[in-house]
Order: structure tokens, then sequence, then C-alpha cells
């Protein structure tokens, strides 16, 4: 490989943003590695200064996640408890109808308390979907940003 410039001098490395192969006289050396010229200079440093922005941007992106995460994780743990109290409520209306021996009541409200958890547990589920899309996004986001 010869230089761009000097036909007759071997290059030692190649510009950042033009790719040509350059020798160690041309090679201008900046933070992210060697360019030809200024206006290459400014383009690789306007590239690294956008890398940068979109890096704290994925980062603000992942703190958000975590966040939304923990808040789904605290309503799923409430609509857990919900289908517990549900059934400690369905067992007493069904013990207090018993006692009654009125069983319309009784069922009526129960039939109310089913719904109920089967409202938790569709919940809970739709919490599960969304979390895993939380972290199937986070893997994907990780594995761009490597």
């Amino acid at each position: 490989m010869r230089c761009f410039n000097h036909h007759e001098v071997d290059a030692v490395c190649s510009c950042k943003s033009c790719l040509i192969f350059l020798c160690p006289e041309c090679a201008i050396k900046i933070e992210y590695g060697y360019v030809c010229s200024e206006s290459c200079r400014e383009n690789i440093e306007a590239i690294e200064q956008h890398h940068q922005i979109v890096l704290q941007e994925h980062k603000n992106i992942d703190r958000a996640n975590e966040i939304v995460m923990r808040a789904m994780l605290a309503r799923k743990k409430n609509y857990s408890h919900f289908i517990g109290f549900y059934i400690l409520m369905a067992l007493v209306t069904l013990a207090s109808g018993i006692d009654r021996a009125d069983y319309s009541y009784s069922v009526t409200f129960i039939a109310i308390f089913v719904i109920l958890i089967c409202y938790c547990a569709v919940r809970i589920r739709s919490l599960n979907v969304n979390m895993d899309e939380l972290l199937d996004d986070a893997k994907n986001r990780k594995s761009v940003g490597e």
C-alpha cells in the first residue's frame, strides 16, 4: 500500500473519514485515529460527537426502562395481593351464605369475585408480556451498542 499523496512512500494508516492511505508525513493524528485533512478531522469529530449523544440517549432510555420495570413489578405484586383478597372475600361470602341459607346472594358475589380474579390474572399476564418486551428491547440495544 502506497500513500495517496506520495506514491513512492509506503502507507502506515488510512484516513478515518475518507479511507485513503497515508504516510507518516500526511497523517494527522486526532483523538479517534488518523485523518488526511482538516475537513476530514471536522467530519470525524462531528460523527464522534453524534455517537456520544446517541450513547447518552441509550443510557437514558435504559434508565427509563428500569424505572418502568420497577413500576410494573409493583403493579404485578398489587394484582397478586388483590387475587388473594378476592379469594378470601369469596370464601367469606360463601360462608355467610351457608350460614344464612341464602345461596343466591353468595353465588352473585362469588361470581363478581371470580370476574375480579380473572381481571387481575389478565392484568398480571399483560404486565409479564410488557416486561418481556422491555427486556428484549434492552438486550437488542445493548448488542447494537457494543
